[in-house]
């Protein structure tokens, strides 16, 4: 049973990182255009990337949420009090 464990919990560790990466691209590439680089946007268009990168970094929370519990899961985690 705790082999199983481990092989879950390595596929969702190797999944986020193969996520984070898209993730971060979609996210660069849909402020990047809301900030003008490739000239002026409608308001639609603004409005619709805004919504992109909204749920782009919404998935990238969770995907770090699932790194954290991994993390912890196997005490790799160091918390920084504040």
């Amino acid at each position: 049973m705790k082999h199983l464990d481990r092989l879950k919990n390595d596929f969702l560790a190797n999944t986020s990182h193969e996520l984070r990466t898209p993730l971060n691209g979609i996210i660069g590439i849909a402020e990047s255009l809301i900030d003008g680089a490739s000239g002026k946007i409608s308001a639609l268009t603004r409005n619709n990337l805004v919504a992109i990168a909204a749920s782009g970094k919404r998935l990238a929370n969770l995907v770090n949420d699932i790194l954290d519990f991994s993390q912890l899961k196997y005490k790799d985690i160091q918390l920084q009090l504040v």
